[in-house]
């Protein structure tokens, strides 16, 4: 089962979709070409997902993905704020600090939504419904997070139920799709994130009178 907690590392593939190699980026670049999108899925598929996601710590699990991968660019902000004079470094922390909140929202909740597509489309809504009220029992949150610590007896327990219900050993084989629904996820969904955290960055710090060099450069005043 820490199958479903490593899987998530594969997002790092997409950090260059967070985060250019100077920091913030006033410009997207390009997304690689014709990323899978997820199919089309009612409110109810994605609803019912979501709650799968939550009770396999897949939710949790993206969530520190992507503050790790969002946490790269905060690094990089700091660096440069160093050679800053003290009294300007904590502005210029509190403007990208709110400039980043409402973009990491959305570009996770994204993720997410999309991940539970994937699961919809692969799953039935039965298996879906089977599988999360098994993984929120005791046992299923210890077969989740803490899976050495699993007893003899537990492990039969489990073993029982994969015997008796498929669907248990068809979604560990989703792990593979996981992986590739995450990075093309965050490929098409990172130049938005970065473009929207930009504006609301470069926004942030011309309220306190400085800029920086991912900001577009103001018009030039005509004579």
């Amino acid at each position: 089962m820490n199958t479903f907690t490593r899987i998530l590392g594969a997002a790092s593939v997409a950090a260059a979709a967070l985060a250019g190699p100077s920091g913030v980026q006033a410009q997207p670049a390009a997304a690689p070409a014709s990323p899978a999108k997820p199919v089309a899925v009612t409110p109810e598929q994605i609803a019912q997902g979501r709650r799968l996601l939550r009770a396999m710590n897949l939710e949790a699990g993206v969530t520190r993905t992507l503050d790790m991968l969002i946490g790269q660019t905060r690094e990089q902000t700091i660096s440069q704020v160093k050679d800053l004079p003290v009294e300007k470094q904590r502005p210029v922390m509190d403007a990208f600090a709110s400039a980043v909140e409402a973009p990491r929202t959305r570009l996770t909740q994204g993720v997410l939504d999309d991940l539970a597509a994937y699961y919809a489309t692969q799953l039935s809504t039965a298996e879906i419904n089977d599988l999360s009220t098994f993984y929120e029992t005791p046992l299923g949150q210890k077969a989740v997070l803490t899976p050495d610590a699993m007893t003899p007896q537990e492990n039969e327990q489990l073993g029982a139920y994969a015997l008796e219900h498929p669907q248990f050993m068809r979604v560990l084989q989703l792990a593979p799709g996981t992986m590739e629904t995450t990075r093309t996820s965050l490929q098409r969904r990172g130049p938005v994130f970065r473009a929207a955290f930009t504006r609301s960055y470069c926004a942030n710090l011309g309220k306190i009178g400085m800029t920086n060099t991912s900001c577009p450069k103001p018009a030039a005043k005509k004579k």
